[in-house]
C-alpha cells in the first residue's frame, strides 16, 4: 500500500516530462500565431465594448422618445378634455342668463300655459323663514272621515331639539283649491301649534286655482271609470 503513492508520483512526473518534450518539439513559428490570436481577441473585446456602448445610447434615446410621446399624448388628451368641458360649459353659461322654461310639466299638463301664475303657490300661512339646512314637505288632502295631519305634526315636533327647530322648515302642502278648506287648516294649525307658527317653523301653502285641470273633461283611459280617472 505504501508503494502506491510512489508509483502515482512517478507516473505524474513522467507525464510532465513528456508534455514538455512534446511542446518543445513544435516549430518556433507557433508562438507568433498565439500572439496574433491574443491580439485579435483584444480587438474583438474592444469592438464588443463599443457596440455595447452604442446599444446603451440607442436604448436611452428610445426611452426618452417614449417618455416624450407619452407626455405629448397626455397633454393632447388634457387639451381635448378642456375643450370639451368648455364646449359643455358655454351653453350652460348662456342658459344661466335666460329664464328657466319648465317644458316638462307643460308637456304633461298643457293647461298650465293658459295662466302665467298657475305654478305660483298660494301662501296661506308663513313667516318667510330661510337659511335652514332642511325643509320637510308634508302633503295633505281633504278627507271625508279623519285627518292625520295634527297627529303627524305632533309626532314630528315632539322629538326636535331647540337647535333642530331653528334649523328646520316644515311646509304643509294642502292639495286643494278650496280656500275655505285651506283656511280651516290654517286655523287648526294656528291653534294647536301657535309657537311653531310664530317662530316660522310651520308654513301652509296651497296650489293656484289654475293648477289642476278640469276634472269634468278628463279623457278616460285603460278602461277605468270616470271616478277612477
Amino acid at each position: 500500500m505504501r508503494r502506491y503513492p510512489l508509483r502515482v508520483g512517478c507516473l505524474l512526473g513522467l507525464a510532465c516530462f513528456l508534455s514538455l518534450s512534446w511542446i518543445k518539439s513544435f516549430p518556433g513559428d507557433g508562438a507568433p500565431d498565439l500572439q496574433m490570436l491574443y491580439k485579435r481577441l483584444l480587438v474583438a473585446e474592444e469592438l464588443g465594448g463599443k457596440v455595447s456602448k452604442d446599444l446603451h445610447i440607442i436604448l436611452e434615446q428610445l426611452g426618452n422618445m417614449t417618455r416624450a410621446a407619452n407626455v405629448s399624448h397626455l397633454l393632447s388628451n388634457a387639451s381635448c378634455s378642456n375643450t370639451s368641458s368648455s364646449m359643455v360649459k358655454q351653453p350652460s353659461d348662456d342658459l344661466s342668463r335666460q329664464p328657466l322654461h319648465q317644458a316638462n310639466i307643460h308637456l304633461y299638463m298643457p293647461h298650465l300655459r293658459e295662466h302665467p301664475n298657475s305654478l305660483v303657490p298660494h301662501v296661506a300661512l308663513g313667516k318667510g323663514r330661510s337659511g335652514v339646512t332642511m325643509v320637510l314637505g308634508i302633503p295633505t288632502v281633504k278627507r271625508e272621515k279623519q285627518s292625520y295631519l295634527t297627529s303627524t305634526l305632533s309626532s314630528l315636533l315632539s322629538g326636535l331639539t331647540s337647535s333642530e327647530s331653528q334649523d328646520l322648515l316644515i311646509i304643509i302642502f294642502v292639495a286643494e283649491t278650496d280656500l275655505d278648506y285651506v283656511n280651516s287648516i290654517v286655523q287648526n294649525l294656528s291653534e294647536n301649534f301657535s309657537k311653531e307658527v310664530q317662530s316660522g317653523l310651520l308654513e301652509v301653502v296651497s296650489p293656484s286655482q289654475y293648477y289642476y285641470p278640469n276634472f269634468s273633461i278628463l279623457k278616460e283611459t285603460f278602461g277605468d271609470s270616470k271616478d277612477r280617472v
